[in-house]
């Protein structure tokens, strides 16, 4: 039997993902992140177009980290579509601070594998949970609860 997926070493392979290589090393060694099954999707400027590189009907769900020109986090949040959150989100006084966008996807169980009222998958509730609880993006009020391991 294997265990869990790390991605300690991937992190540090990966010299082309420098903002969230920035973002405090120790959060993406923590036991509960380095378990995790992610991977960056899109890390840059913030794109004209969001469905282009997370697609709307992909089915996956996102968690985004939001940050200002000089790579200090702005907010972190989870969604299956990221246009239409971040249509949302231009309404708040800090999203003319955001300059760029880490989207990070976390792979889940099969949906036939959890409780029918359960849309969303673990993973992805404990990576935001854990964004949020440890790197304290300043437009975050509130922290989303956590999911058990």
């Amino acid at each position: 039997m294997t265990g869990p997926k790390t991605n300690a070493p991937v992190l540090a392979s990966r010299p082309n993902l420098p903002r969230i290589r920035s973002i405090r090393p120790e959060f993406w060694a923590s036991e509960d992140v380095a378990a995790l099954p992610w991977d960056v999707i899109y890390d840059g400027p913030m794109p004209r177009r969001v469905s282009s590189v997370a697609p709307m009907s992909s089915g996956c769900e996102y968690v985004y980290m939001l940050f200002d020109a000089s790579d200090n986090l702005v907010y972190v949040g989870r969604s299956f579509r990221p246009a239409d959150r971040f249509t949302k989100h231009r309404r708040k006084a800090w999203w003319s601070d955001v300059a760029a966008v880490v989207l990070v996807r976390v792979s889940e169980a099969p949906t036939w594998t959890r409780a029918p009222w359960s849309t969303v998958g673990p993973n992805m509730v404990r990576l935001e949970a854990c964004a949020i609880e440890m790197l304290h993006p300043r437009a975050n009020i509130a922290a989303p609860a956590r999911v058990a391991a």
